[in-house]
């Protein structure tokens, strides 16, 4: 209903300015109109309500779940009977319609808490679509004449025409990235093993080293993943 999305938005408006956090909002009239504007990584943060015209909200959500497994779904419902269905969908929450604004707030609080800090993106256009690609889902990036092709972590391939330098040199300051030969980037999280045949990624496929570079290349490599266990490890003990 057009009053509850303004109420919504109002409260997450509301809790934004409160903690100095841009929410970017969009509303849809249906599990249809949700659905034709949706792409994976698109949306971090989905309320969706039970009772919709057209598809219902749990069969939006399973519709959604086929493209997206990250994306945090809420279910606003005026009635509990839907939950087990709501949760088969990995819902975070449930929400009982009339809600208060203070509802609203606990559970954007908690939500805050689990989601990655600084979730970082890819964005590139491919086949004429963008893609949003999250850092954690990038595998490699390949230079081909003018194009850059580039591989996730479900195993997608993409393809879009630009410079390989311009795809490449915004990645240079995160430390997961590595250019292990000219024209070749990896993400060093989905690095397997250094073969006789080159990098071989968590993807399947084996990437090309420098030869000259091959040592340095595999020392940053294990530097980087010592690196990220012991990092894991004072995590663990500290929580």
């Amino acid at each position: 209903m057009p009053e509850e999305s303004a109420n919504m938005e109002h409260a997450l408006n509301c809790l934004g300015a409160e903690l100095a956090v841009e929410f970017e909002i969009h509303c849809f009239s249906s599990g249809e109109d949700f659905l034709k504007h949706f792409e994976p990584g698109g949306f971090d943060v989905v309320f969706m309500d039970i009772y919709m015209q057209g598809m219902s909200g749990t069969e939006t959500a399973a519709a959604l779940r086929h493209q997206d497994s990250r994306c945090i779904l809420i279910f606003l419902t005026t009635s509990m009977e839907h939950m087990p269905e709501a949760f088969a969908c990995h819902a975070f929450e449930y929400i009982q319609k009339p809600f208060e604004p203070d509802r609203i707030r606990k559970v954007m609080e908690d939500v805050l808490r689990v989601m990655p800090p600084k979730a970082r993106y890819l964005t590139f256009t491919s086949n004429r679509q963008t893609v949003r690609l999250l850092y954690e889902q990038f595998v490699s990036a390949v230079a081909d004449d003018h194009y850059v092709r580039i591989t996730d972590s479900s195993g997608n391939k993409y393809s879009t025409r630009m410079k390989f330098s311009d795809f490449a040199d915004p990645l240079a300051r995160d430390k997961r990235f590595l250019l292990i030969n000219k024209g070749v980037l990896v993400n060093m999280d989905h690095i397997t093993a250094f073969g006789e045949y080159g990098c071989r990624m968590s993807s399947g496929e084996t990437l090309p080293v420098k030869v000259r570079d091959r040592a340095n290349i595999e020392e940053a490599w294990l530097h980087y993943s010592f690196s990220a266990i012991r990092s894991g490890q004072k995590g663990r003990r500290s929580s």
